[in-house]
């Protein structure tokens, strides 16, 4: 029960941090703020995945697929970003974090938490 409140718990760190990166606009965001919340949504999924081999076997399997999915966006995410002139990652970040929030529904928040 611990390990599921701590995937649970960091779950919604996670939905938080997506729903704030969602929140910024292209031309007020900083990049300490999107570092911020990217580092965030990184410390959630270790936690993660420090506590999925605590979970029986059907539910350690959902959040290990889950959370497998959702880093391979995150990290398609920042490939996109990087080593882009601030004109071009302000141009793409609006398509890049809608990405990730739909990579969050359809990965992470299917997680039963309930």
């Amino acid at each position: 029960e611990e390990a599921q409140d701590a995937v649970c718990d960091a779950r919604a760190g996670i939905q938080s941090s997506v729903a704030d990166l969602r929140a910024l606009t292209p031309a007020t965001a900083t990049a300490d703020q999107v570092q911020s919340e990217l580092q965030s949504i990184q410390s959630g999924l270790a936690t993660i995945d420090e506590n999925a081999a605590q979970l029986d076997e059907d539910r350690r399997d959902q959040v290990e697929t889950a959370t497998a999915q959702f880093e391979l966006q995150l990290q398609d995410l920042a490939r996109d970003l990087s080593g882009l002139t601030v004109p071009e990652a302000r141009q793409r970040f609006r398509t890049s974090v809608a990405d990730l929030e739909s990579a969050y529904r359809s990965s992470l928040e299917p997680i039963d938490c309930g």
